[in-house]
């Protein structure tokens, strides 16, 4: 996944709360190698949208209407989409984490986080995906 200099690496946020998009699409709009280039507000639309947009990497959600996180990383991997995909929750007990994990997730990152987190997360899955 190597990308010319000057270019920035596409992502797709997927939460049902406007305002952590918003938070996000705010972390990663200044001075990131990180670019938004789609949001979803449920796990359908998040794989409705990769799969039309191929992003290089995803912010999922884990609790959402319509089709859960879970759900949908499960749908993602099952439709072939190898790009890497955070968890995000507020839940981080043991099993959530496994849960997202053994469902393909490449990362879990609890919310609230901050940019810093979010960054290096991001940046860390791009190089293991390299």
């Amino acid at each position: 996944m190597n990308k010319p200099v000057d270019s920035k690496y596409s992502v797709l946020v997927a939460d049902d709360a406007p305002f952590i998009r918003e938070i996000i699409l705010n972390f990663l709009s200044v001075g990131t190698s990180f670019e938004v280039v789609a949001e979803a507000e449920n796990g359908q639309e998040a794989v409705e949208k990769c799969m039309e947009l191929k992003p290089d990497l995803v912010i999922l959600d884990i609790v959402m209407p319509v089709m859960s996180g879970l759900d949908a990383i499960i749908k993602l991997r099952e439709l072939e989409f190898t790009s890497p995909v955070l968890a995000c929750s507020t839940n981080h007990t043991e099993y959530v984490v496994s849960q997202a994990l053994s469902s393909g997730f490449n990362d879990f990152l609890q919310k609230p986080f901050q940019r810093e987190a979010l960054v290096k997360r991001l940046t860390s899955l791009i190089e293991k995906s390299k």
